[in-house]
């Protein structure tokens, strides 16, 4: 027999949804605008091809060295430090003049995605194990 209750399903993974959402949407606009950066702040297409490889480096080197801890409970700790991260990574890429500024701020951001996204995976499969597929 089947219940006919039906679970919260969703609810209590709604702010990890939207730690989600909002790192990826920051990024997302700082990649957009990345023609601008080059047009109003000079910068080269080796720069900017520099930059974009800097944030991916750091977020893999990141999510492999880091990532494990998640697993040793260290999770909710990564999280807030990952959005924390992230965020003075937006601001230094807002404010940024030079590349080496931009180069900074994409690093920080790069780091950010690679200590929040394990952390965030953790956290959803250990909150509901048996909806894993849907939640992940």
């Amino acid at each position: 027999m089947t219940s006919t209750k039906t679970p919260e399903i969703g609810m209590n993974l709604l702010p990890y949804y939207l730690i989600v959402f909002g790192m990826s949407a920051g990024l997302a606009s700082v990649v957009t605008l990345l023609a601008e950066f080059r047009n109003e702040l000079g910068f080269s297409e080796f720069a900017i091809g520099a930059s974009v490889a800097g944030g991916l480096g750091a977020g893999f080197v990141a999510a492999i060295t880091l990532g494990p801890q998640a697993d040793r409970g260290r999770a909710p700790l990564m999280l807030r430090s990952g959005l924390l991260l992230g965020l003075v990574a937006l601001v230094v890429m807002a404010i940024a003049t030079e590349f080496w500024q931009f180069m900074f701020g994409r690093i920080c951001m790069g780091l950010a995605f690679g200590v929040a996204q394990p952390a965030t995976r953790r956290t959803v499969i250990v909150a509901d194990p048996r909806n894993l597929g849907r939640n992940v």
